[in-house]
């Protein structure tokens, strides 16, 4: 993939591990997006960031953030980070107010996996669906006296 040099150069300096500073409730076996904050990091985005980070382009820096953020263990936090400033950046970059760069950070992670709670919800279903079945297998087949 084709990204600005400044941006490729900071992604291959950030650091794996736990990146403090936020915590995004979407995180976790449980997790949704919140669609308020989903919708705010879009306008805020859209506004201050997408004439120069466009998404819709594979070979955007935009769509780099996208991807870091799915594919970083900590992607979310650390963008979270590097939207405030705590992450220095070889290129001068605004600062962003918690609230901004707290709903910014969610709509990239929104971005790279948009239907994550699609997959969670029918996960779960299964699983229940699985734990019903194997109940219903037991008692039926599995306390059988007359081995």
């Amino acid at each position: 993939m084709k990204t600005v040099p400044a941006l490729a150069m900071m992604l291959a300096m950030m650091p794996a591990g736990h990146a403090a500073g936020a915590h995004f409730g979407f995180e976790g076996w449980f997790g949704t997006y919140n669609r308020a904050e989903v919708r705010a990091g879009a306008l805020m985005f859209d506004d201050d960031c997408a004439s120069c980070h466009a998404i819709g382009l594979q070979t955007s820096a935009g769509a780099a953030m996208s991807l870091f953020e799915a594919q970083h263990q900590n992607g979310p936090a650390l963008m979270y980070r590097l939207l405030r400033g705590h992450i220095a950046l070889p290129i001068a970059h605004p600062v962003l107010a918690p609230v901004p760069a707290y709903d910014i950070a969610t709509y990239l992670a929104w971005t790279a996996d948009p239907t994550r709670d699609q997959r969670k919800r029918f996960g779960a279903m299964a699983i229940l669906f699985l734990i019903a079945f194997g109940a219903v297998g037991y008692f039926a087949f599995g306390t059988r006296t007359d081995r």
